[in-house]
């Protein structure tokens, strides 16, 4: 059971498949780990990887997690980038506010947008910066003096290559039941 009320998953993580996916499972473990310890018990998280099972008719299936998700995590690649499908995941999670307003959650300082961006990999000309440039991001890269971009690995610890997935646990955790919840009590994507 979701943690969120009225959702059937707390999060859905999209991302290409063209990325390495040793790194996004990675992500997807330090995630529910940092929760688990914020929130007393595990996020319920789509991936395809684990949900979709042989025969099933997947696109069905991912369109149908999508509106029932409280939080959109889209890592971005390049990969990410040029994929048609992922632009299709994040225009299913998307139609269903009637702006970027209502995608907004109160939090305890401030408010968040129920998408948010894990930067895995910039975009040329750092392009990703102005893709839901109003949406929180988080970037799991570094770029030394030289200009080169280097991967940080999901971990527990910032330095040594690694990079602490715990500053994205604060927003989840924060807005955990209000994420579906706004001033009439119902929520405007599950229609619950």
């Amino acid at each position: 059971m979701a943690y969120v009320t009225h959702c059937q998953y707390d999060i859905f993580i999209s991302y290409s498949h063209k990325d390495d996916l040793t790194w996004i499972a990675a992500f997807e473990r330090a995630l529910v780990q940092e929760l688990r310890g914020k929130l007393g018990n595990d996020p319920v998280v789509w991936r395809d990887e684990e949900n979709i099972r042989l025969g099933q008719n997947w696109k069905d299936t991912i369109r149908e997690s999508i509106q029932a998700t409280a939080v959109f995590v889209a890592i971005l690649s390049p990969g990410y980038q040029f994929s048609d499908w992922c632009m299709h995941e994040r225009k299913c999670f998307t139609d269903h506010f009637k702006d970027t307003a209502e995608m907004k959650v109160v939090l305890k300082a401030g408010s968040a947008y129920r998408f948010l961006k894990i930067v895995k990999s910039p975009w040329e000309d750092d392009a990703h910066r102005e893709f839901f440039s109003a949406a929180q991001d988080m970037e799991f890269f570094v770029r030394d003096a030289s200009g080169i971009d280097r991967e940080l690995v999901p971990g527990a610890h910032r330095g040594g290559g690694t990079s602490d997935i715990s500053d994205t646990k604060g927003h989840a955790a924060e807005g955990r039941n209000r994420i579906c919840g706004n001033a009439s009590g119902r929520c405007p994507r599950c229609h619950q």
